[in-house]
C-alpha cells in the first residue's frame, strides 16, 4: 500500500511517495510534465488473490475445528491469527486486481494518479489543473520572442505547441506574425 501527495507551486510539482519500505520525494517541473492522459486498469494481483483466499478457506477451517475440537486453545488462537492475516493479504490482492490509474505522459516525466483517491472526479479536475499549468508553461516559455534565437527556432517551438494542441491555428498564426514582425526589426 503507497500514498502519494501533490503539491503544487508556482513553477513546479512536488510529489511525495511513501510506502511501507520506502519513502521519496521529487519534483516535475510543468515544462516537463507530458499533456497525454491515459487510463490505465493494471488487473495484477489474481493469483496472489486466488493463493492467500485459499489459504484463507484452510485456515478458517483449521480455526474452526481448533475451537470446536477443544484442542491447545494457543493453536486455535494461532490459526485465527493467520486467518486475519492471509484475509488481509487476499483483500490487498482483490484491491490490486481492480485498480485502475490515470497516467500523464508524453513530457520528459510522467506523472500516476490513483484513479479513486478521492474520487475519480476530483483527481480529473486536478490532472486538468496541472495540464493548464503545464499549457500555459509551454506558451510562455516558447511563444515569447528570444532575440538570441533565429526566426526559423522560433518557429519550429511554434509548429511543435501547435502539434502537441497547445496552440490552435488562429494563435499559431498571431504568434508567427508577431515573431517575424520582431526578427525582421531585430
Amino acid at each position: 500500500m503507497s500514498t502519494k501527495t501533490f503539491q503544487l507551486e508556482e513553477n513546479k510539482i512536488l510529489i511525495k511517495e511513501k510506502s511501507v519500505f520506502d519513502e521519496r520525494e521529487w519534483e516535475a517541473r510543468y515544462n516537463e510534465v507530458g499533456l497525454d492522459l491515459v487510463k490505465i486498469k493494471s488487473r495484477e494481483g489474481i493469483g496472489n488473490a486466488v493463493l492467500f483466499g485459499g489459504l484463507l478457506m484452510v485456515s478458517t477451517h483449521m480455526t474452526y475445528n481448533a475451537f470446536t475440537d477443544g484442542a491447545d486453545i494457543k493453536l486455535a488462537f494461532l490459526f485465527l491469527f493467520f486467518c486475519f492475516m492471509w484475509a488481509t493479504v487476499f483483500w490487498w490482492s482483490i484491491q490490486k486486481y481492480f485498480a485502475a490509474h490515470f497516467i500523464l505522459n508524453g513530457g520528459a516525466k510522467t506523472l500516476t494518479f490513483f484513479i479513486n483517491s478521492p474520487d475519480e472526479q476530483t483527481v480529473r479536475t486536478f490532472i486538468d489543473l496541472i495540464r493548464a499549468r503545464a499549457k500555459d508553461k509551454l506558451i510562455d516559455e516558447l511563444t515569447t520572442f528570444d532575440p538570441d534565437m533565429s526566426f526559423d527556432q522560433q518557429l519550429a517551438n511554434l509548429k511543435y505547441l501547435k502539434k502537441i494542441e497547445v496552440l490552435e491555428q488562429t494563435d499559431f498564426e498571431g504568434i508567427r506574425e508577431e515573431l517575424k514582425e520582431r526578427h525582421l526589426l531585430k
